[in-house]
């Protein structure tokens, strides 16, 4: 076991709590985001983005990868070349599960994770399903952090909804989020949807 090196292992975390995290600048090489609530996912998506633009703004704009688009060396190429001359780099891989159908491409990209990143950061995104996908838990080892992301309570939908009015410079008074949030009847994509329109 010791000539194999220490065994990885990837941390929960709250959505939230990262977003409070990366506000700072502190954002870590690898992360797997994962869960049922596709609009949490995009929320946290868009916050996460905006938070790397301002702390790298020489490279604010995220790279998009797709696996049945791109292998595994074009992956791990944008998250590991990353010269001492150019800025570090986010890379976003939405649909990681089509790498499932493969075990060797799964293996192959779980072991370049471990490889030093130069400070950029890769998010791996799977889309929600109905049953754990099992073929990808090398992959949710052997990020940095994991983000599981389930239907949100009344008090986090909230927190999401000043989070997306902070963003466009706005703020709600007193009693409007939850009004907002009743007449949606809790359903975060209605409630996120409609709290972007009132910023806009």
């Amino acid at each position: 076991a010791r000539a194999r090196g220490p065994v990885r292992a990837s941390v929960a975390v709250d959505a939230l709590a990262l977003l409070a995290r990366v506000s700072t600048g502190d954002f870590p090489s690898t992360i797997y985001l994962e869960g049922s609530d596709e609009a949490v996912k995009a929320a946290f998506l868009a916050e996460f983005r905006r938070a790397w633009a301002a702390s790298v703004p020489d490279a604010p704009q995220a790279r998009v990868l797709r696996p049945g688009e791109q292998d595994v060396d074009a992956i791990l190429a944008a998250y590991q070349n990353v010269s001492l001359f150019a800025p570090r780099e986010l890379t976003v891989v939405f649909d990681i599960e089509d790498l499932g159908r493969s075990e060797k491409r799964v293996a192959a990209l779980a072991a370049g994770l471990a490889t030093p990143s130069g400070g950029s950061c890769l998010v791996l995104h799977e889309s929600e399903s109905d049953t754990l996908r099992k073929s990808l838990e090398p992959l949710r080892a052997a990020s940095s952090l994991r983000v599981t992301v389930e239907p949100p309570g009344e008090l986090a939908l909230l927190q999401w909804g000043q989070r997306r009015l902070s963003a466009a410079g706005a703020q709600a008074e007193p009693g409007a989020l939850e009004a907002l949030l009743e007449t949606c009847e809790h359903d975060a994509l209605a409630f996120l949807n409609e709290v972007g329109k009132l910023a806009v």
